[in-house]
């Protein structure tokens, strides 16, 4: 290898460290997500981002994450899209084949069948395409997020101007791998945090049962004593 290729080499060896760094910083999973994009914008262009997780009880991808156009979107406006197990669309692909994908030709690839496809602009405005005419995404690469060897979701990174190279590939497919560890992490948390709250409040609600019970012992003893007095 030669020197530029190793000084290539270590400043993306500093980049995931730092990522690593960074992402770990935060138990939140949102924040995570806005920390991987400001960490892309450092180093591959991009119009838009979309992170999907994938859930293989049901065979549906939704959006955990969508970024377009400078502003970030309710990822309530995009609907679970069922796994095509042949792989037809290019995020089914990538999950059935568990490996990235680069494609500088999207505009020609939604026209083919066998996939689904959304066009989203920065207000958040969804068309399907190529129905309502042709999408403005030039570029795509699409990396699986993996964890103990099994796909669990798939981050798109889009360009609307300039291809990119397997060097923007391979950048992404490292800070892909930090962000699965850091939202692990940050959803861990959050599960934990949300199983704690709740032992806390069913001992409050057995706490106050108890004290209604003695408080309604306390009354029928009262009774009890006072009918006492009356009998003698």
């Amino acid at each position: 290898m030669n020197e530029r290729g190793l000084e290539r080499k270590a400043r993306v060896a500093q980049l995931l460290l730092d990522a690593a760094r960074s992402l770990g910083e935060t138990l939140e999973p949102d924040r995570v997500y806005d920390r991987f994009r400001d960490l892309l914008a450092d180093v591959v262009a991009h119009d838009g981002i979309l992170v999907s997780s994938y859930d293989e009880g049901d065979g549906l991808m939704r959006c955990d994450y969508a970024w377009s156009d400078g502003n970030r979107l309710d990822t309530s406006v995009f609907p679970p899209v069922e796994l095509n197990r042949e792989g037809g669309g290019m995020q089914s692909r990538v999950i059935a084949s568990g490996e990235s994908l680069l494609v500088n030709d999207v505009v020609r690839r939604v026209q083919q069948p066998g996939g689904t496809f959304y066009d989203v602009d920065g207000k958040g405005t969804m068309r399907k395409v190529p129905e309502s005419g042709p999408t403005r995404t030039k570029a795509a690469m699409m990396v699986p997020i993996k964890h103990e060897g099994r796909v669990v979701g798939v981050v798109q990174v889009m360009s609307e101007r300039q291809p990119y190279t397997r060097e923007d590939l391979h950048l992404v497919e490292g800070l892909v791998s930090q962000l699965g560890a850091a939202v692990r992490n940050a959803r861990l948390h959050e599960a934990t945090q949300a199983e704690t709250a709740a032992r806390v409040r069913a001992e409050m609600e057995r706490e106050q049962l108890a004290e209604a019970e003695a408080a309604a012992r306390a009354v029928a003893d009262e009774r009890e004593h006072a009918a006492q007095v009356l009998e003698a």
